[in-house]
C-alpha cells in the first residue's frame, strides 16, 4: 500500500474519531477517566509514535501536498507517542489537572472542540493524500 494511501486512512480515522466526539461528547467525558487510568496507555503510546513516524516519512519524502502541515503534525504525535510511552504517569496526571478537574460544562466543550480540530486535521491529511495523487 502507497504512503499517501496510508495518510489518508490516517486522516480518515483522525475525522472519524472527531465526529465521535462532537456526536457523543457526554460518552468521552465518561470513558476518558477510565482510559487515563488503564495501564495499556502505553501502547496507545506505540501506536501514536507508528503513526506520527508514518506521517513524518510521507512528508520528508514529499508524497503528499502540504508537506509542512503534515510534518509538524507528525513530530507532534510523535513526541505525544513518546510521552505515553516513557511516562504515562506524567501524562495521567496532567489530563487530570487540566481536564478531569474541571466542572462537567468545561468538559463537554473541550472534547467537542477537539473532535472539531480532529476533523479539520483529519480533513487536510485526505486533501493532502488525494491531491498529492492528482498531480501525478
Amino acid at each position: 500500500m502507497a504512503l499517501h494511501t496510508v495518510v489518508s486512512i490516517v486522516g480518515v480515522l483522525i475525522a472519524l474519531i472527531g465526529l465521535s466526539q462532537v456526536a457523543a461528547t457526554a460518552w468521552w467525558v465518561r470513558i476518558l477517566p477510565s482510559i487515563m487510568g488503564q495501564p495499556e496507555v502505553r501502547v496507545y503510546g506505540v501506536v501514536l509514535l507508528a503513526i506520527g513516524a508514518v506521517l513524518a516519512l510521507a512528508a520528508l519524502r514529499r508524497l503528499v501536498a502540504l508537506r509542512l502541515f503534515v510534518l509538524v503534525l507528525g513530530l507532534w504525535v510523535v513526541l505525544s507517542g513518546a510521552a505515553l510511552l516513557v511516562s504515562p504517569g506524567a501524562m495521567q496526571h496532567t489530563v487530570y489537572a487540566q481536564f478531569l478537574s474541571r466542572p462537567h460544562g468545561t468538559q463537554m466543550a473541550v472534547i467537542c472542540v477537539s473532535g472539531l480540530i480532529r476533523v479539520l486535521i483529519g480533513g487536510l491529511l485526505v486533501y493532502s493524500a488525494t491531491r498529492y495523487q492528482r498531480s501525478r
